[in-house]
């Protein structure tokens, strides 16, 4: 599917589609962030902001965001502490972004 092999089992479009509009979707790495570029296109979802989690900081500086969800593939990969622990800050930090 869109030209990635291993792709196909519905888990990221389900999660995609689940989001609130203008919501931010973290993914692991830059190819998966590629993929969820072309996917939410074809899937009409490019309200959502696909973001890597050394990206979210930036992104939420000075603005709200509607929600937020990570990428399955986030937690299947094996991190480092420090990976890990730069995930778990970003993902404070957009949970305190999130509009009351």
């Amino acid at each position: 599917m869109y030209g990635d092999e291993g792709k196909g089992s519905g888990r990221t479009t389900s999660q995609m589609k689940a989001l609130p509009m203008g919501g931010v979707y973290v993914v692991a790495h830059r190819e998966e962030k590629d993929y969820c570029k072309r996917l939410q296109k074809h899937i009409g979802r490019e309200d959502i902001m696909v973001l890597l989690p050394n990206e979210v900081w930036d992104y939420g500086q000075g603005r709200f965001i509607s929600g937020y969800d990570v990428d399955h593939d986030v937690y299947d990969r094996h991190m480092n502490a420090e990976q890990r622990h730069r995930l778990e800050a970003s993902l404070r930090f957009l949970n305190s972004r999130k509009t009351p």
